[in-house]
């Protein structure tokens, strides 16, 4: 069992730099990330979406100036998504270097500056997401149509399966 308050576990995220400010840094990210009033529920008890953004809270409250994310929207619903990418972005505003990993390209073509693409841990292509992420090279790597369609001008593309063969 995992005994820790959702307040304890994003305190966690300060143990490699413990400081004078470590308070103000915790209750900033857990009011960023929308867990400030979960503070005192265990941990155990939350959904797995509410897990991930405490755990990003915990990221976040570390402070540091690269951030490495491994599929940080997977379990989260799609404004979760969405509020959780703005905080990303803002923090490559402020000068902050993330590197993430995602499956779901419409995150990767929505938000990212640069993409590296691989097939079998090689590098396929690495550039912006509207020069990396075409139709025919997706395709071509997921031996499955893929569609790259521009919806309006305020958006990026998106990116679809085509009609399945069966």
């Amino acid at each position: 069992s995992f005994p820790y308050t959702v307040g304890e576990v994003v305190e966690m995220g300060r143990g490699p730099k413990l400081g004078t400010n470590d308070q103000d840094l915790v209750e900033n990210a857990m009011q960023r990330l929308g867990v400030a009033e979960m503070r005192n529920r265990l941990y155990r008890t939350l959904s797995i979406g509410e897990q991930a953004r405490v755990s990003m809270a915990r990221i976040l409250a570390q402070d540091t100036q690269l951030m490495l994310l491994d599929e940080p929207t997977a379990v989260l619903d799609i404004g979760q998504q969405e509020k959780l990418m703005r905080i990303v972005r803002s923090l490559v505003d402020e000068g902050r270097t993330v590197i993430a990993v995602f499956h779901d390209l419409n995150v990767a073509m929505s938000f990212a500056d640069r993409v590296i693409l691989l097939q079998n841990g090689r590098q396929i292509a690495a550039g912006t997401p509207r020069e990396t992420l075409t139709a025919e090279r997706l395709t071509a790597i997921y031996e499955h149509k893929i569609d790259v369609i521009r919806v309006n001008d305020d958006t990026g593309p998106v990116v679809i399966p085509g009609p399945r063969n069966n």
